[in-house]
């Protein structure tokens, strides 16, 4: 079988600019935001590196659109409720990575995470992202619109990001492990969007 079997027609111009463009943006964005925050505190990081991550999220959406659109027929229901939960857990994120923004800049935040509505988001945010980009990573393996690994990628580098979230002082490393993988993911995704 080969890579493009079940693939959708090709998508709008638009569609395929914006969502190429989109994940090789938001890949190399992540990337580089969580790169650059190893060099602030731990567990805080550095306004530069969260606001690349946060960069990252926004033109995220569009790649996830974008990779939606090339495999829309073979990635079926999966790759729906994927690119659904993704670009709602995408969101969520982004105002998650907004107050981290401020803490980074010494901004005292942690009442925000507290109040009731704010501590719902950032709960079930990054939760409904994982299970959106699990789903979407699946999606493509079973597809074959894209090549298999970019689907392997996109989930282990998911499943590495959520435990990079849980795991302390290491965490940031791990954070950047699952960046790069999830990143390259995104990056293989949105050539393949873009070639011809």
């Amino acid at each position: 079988m080969s890579a493009s079997n079940g693939a959708a027609p090709s998508p709008s111009p638009f569609f395929r600019l914006e969502g190429g463009v989109g994940a090789l943006a938001a890949g190399i964005l992540l990337i580089l935001g969580h790169l650059s925050n190893l060099a602030g505190p731990a567990g805080v990081g550095t306004v530069t590196g969260k606001s690349l991550v946060m960069a990252g999220q926004a033109v995220m959406v569009l790649g996830l659109v974008g990779i939606y659109a090339k495999q829309q027929k073979a990635g079926g229901i999966l790759g729906w409720v994927g690119t659904i939960l993704a670009v709602l857990g995408t969101v969520a994120v982004s105002a998650v990575v907004f107050v981290e923004i401020a803490r980074a800049s010494g901004v005292p935040v942690e009442m925000v995470f507290q109040a009731p509505a704010a501590h719902e988001i950032f709960a079930a945010g990054p939760v409904v992202f994982a299970v959106g980009m699990f789903l979407l990573g699946a999606s493509m393996v079973k597809a074959l619109v894209f090549p298999v690994y970019t689907g392997v990628l996109l989930i282990v580098g998911t499943i590495v990001l959520g435990i990079g979230t849980l795991a302390g002082p290491v965490g940031p490393y791990l954070l950047l492990l699952g960046a790069v993988l999830t990143g390259s993911a995104l990056i293989l995704a949105g050539a393949k969007i873009l070639a011809p």
